[in-house]
């Protein structure tokens, strides 16, 4: 169960484009590849098939719409964690599932795809609220753990580190609300939750 037999991979677009052009793109590079990737996904144009952007942050998809086409791009949340330990590989360390925003014409295909798959996928009519609400948990001690070299216990532990960290979240609020968005609840993350509690520490503090 959840293991294709005999799956393909491939290094190289020139092998994609070898074959038919694919219905899904699904791009889960780093953030800091998209521009590379965007050159790349030029070469389907003008058969572009839909992009789901997994992509963490905010920003990407207005960067590939902008290269690519609007049409053309689905925004997507991945709330599972994994690892691809080598092409065609991907180990599931926690699942919990991936939200892919609503409206576009693929978007119910792909979520039943997904489904039954088995990765817990969820649409959201609001694809803005989607992305920032992953980016609260981002950020929940993930560059603090990796400038001090501490597990985010030990971020925690330490009463000034935790003050900063906690106005981080607090910043990244305050943004929301100021763009009109407010955290919602993604696959198994209960981000509203969190920002009920940032809220409650601030009224104590």
């Amino acid at each position: 169960s959840g293991v294709l037999p005999a799956p393909e991979a491939v290094e190289s677009l020139d092998r994609v484009l070898e074959g038919s052009v694919p219905d899904v793109i699904l791009l889960t590079i780093k953030a800091y590849d998209l521009a590379a990737a965007v050159n790349d996904l030029r070469h389907f144009a003008p058969l572009t098939p839909a992009i789901v952007c997994v992509l963490n942050g905010i920003g990407a998809e207005a960067f590939l719409a902008d290269h690519v086409g609007h049409d053309n791009v689905i925004a997507a949340s991945l709330t599972s964690a994994v690892h691809v330990t080598e092409p065609g590989t991907v180990r599931v360390e926690r699942r919990r599932g991936l939200g892919l925003a609503a409206g576009h014409p693929m978007s119910r295909k792909i979520f039943a795809e997904m489904d039954q798959a088995g990765v817990n996928p969820r649409l959201y009519q609001e694809a803005d609220r989607m992305k920032w609400s992953k980016l609260l948990t981002n950020i929940v001690a993930n560059a603090t753990s990796a400038i001090l070299g501490w597990t985010p216990g030990a971020v925690f532990h330490h009463a000034d580190v935790a003050r900063l960290e906690l106005e981080s979240l607090r910043e990244a609020i305050r943004v929301m609300r100021g763009l009109g968005l407010a955290p919602l609840n993604l696959p198994g993350v209960p981000v509203a939750l969190l920002d009920l509690i940032i809220a409650t520490l601030g009224t104590a503090g």
